[in-house]
């Protein structure tokens, strides 16, 4: 018995129309960090190690920032980033004054460096 193959018919119609649905709502994000510790770089600047734990409710598209404040220092970059969501993806950026964590998902864990000029370095 042999199958008899059947060319996909596309049809272009004003009459047609497939529904497309966007979801949005609001919610809130619980955090906490805490500083794993900090060392110089042998030059002007110095690298501290962050953990977080993240907790999203009552979102639809469960799309969640946290944004850190720096104080104590400048930061200049992220040098490490190993941030987990459980159902979809984690970033961490920064400008030279705020720490942004943003991801999908319900919760999200693990930790980040930074590399920061100044005497010490605080996120809150």
């Amino acid at each position: 018995m042999r199958d008899t193959y059947i060319k996909p018919l596309i049809l272009a119609e004003n009459d047609l129309a497939e529904g497309v649905y966007t979801a949005s709502g609001s919610g809130s994000a619980s955090y906490s960090v805490s500083s794993a510790g900090s060392w110089g770089n042998g030059d002007s600047t110095s690298t501290a190690q962050f953990s977080v734990t993240i907790e999203s409710s009552g979102s639809v598209t469960d799309t969640w920032t946290v944004t850190l404040s720096a104080s104590g220092g400048s930061l200049q970059s992220i040098s490490g980033s190993w941030i987990y969501s459980n159902s979809g993806q984690a970033s961490v950026s920064c400008s030279s004054s705020q720490v942004i964590i943003s991801g999908t998902g319900t919760s999200a864990s693990g930790g980040f460096q930074v590399v920061y000029t100044g005497d010490s370095l605080t996120l809150s």
